[in-house]
């Protein structure tokens, strides 16, 4: 019998090739990149058991997600991303990762762990015409005053699920299922176009 063999890659391997796309007058006013090398596991609170499930994260991860739309840094290199009430996404360097196995081990009695590390792309995003670009595809109001740093909404980009936080004033993080990355960073582009986008180098996340 033949044996068959998988070769692993990147969800945008094949896409996210080093370019200027769209206007080429100019700096870019967008630079997207694909992120790789991350632990992200989905963290869910077991009924009446919120309270406990982020008493036991602040003891792993060294910081409370809380129960708003936030983004909230822990220890190496984690991020806390809310992904709706009394759940989050906890996005890790794989390098720093505890073991999944660990993780389920301590929330046992307060929440129920799903490793998605291989089921979400994360894109980001960044420059002066970011939240132009973001918002022919999103509706939600990126204004600095009210989506700040650190915010995060669970929402439709596009009419494809996405989690999406705010790094800082112009740059956001966009996590999307895999199997819908290909087409989320298509429309990106075209989208951008009229502004230029430079896509970037992947990057491990760091």
């Amino acid at each position: 019998m033949a044996k068959l063999q998988w070769n692993e890659t990147a969800p945008l391997q094949t896409v996210a090739d080093p370019r200027r796309h769209g206007a080429v007058e100019g700096d870019a006013g967008v630079t997207v990149g694909e992120i790789r090398g991350f632990q992200l596991v989905l963290v869910l609170a077991r009924r009446g058991k919120a309270e406990a499930m982020r008493k036991t994260a602040k003891t792993q991860f060294d910081a409370d997600p809380g129960d708003r739309a936030k983004s909230i840094a822990g220890k190496n290199g984690c991020v806390m991303i809310w992904s709706g009430p009394d759940q989050f996404y906890a996005l890790t360097p794989v390098a720093k990762a505890k073991p999944v196995g660990d993780l389920q081990a301590k929330f046992a009695k307060s929440a129920s762990i799903s490793d998605q590390s291989n089921g979400r792309s994360l894109i980001k995003i960044s420059g002066p015409k970011t939240r132009d670009c973001l918002c022919k595809m999103l509706s939600v109001d990126l204004h600095p005053g009210v989506f700040e740093a650190g915010d995060a909404v669970s929402t439709q980009m596009a009419h494809m699920a996405v989690n999406v936080w705010r790094d800082e004033e112009d740059a956001f993080s966009i996590l999307v299922f895999t199997s819908f990355a290909e087409s989320l960073w298509q429309t990106i582009l075209d989208h951008g176009a009229e502004f230029g986008v430079e896509v970037a180098e992947p990057q491990k996340l760091a």
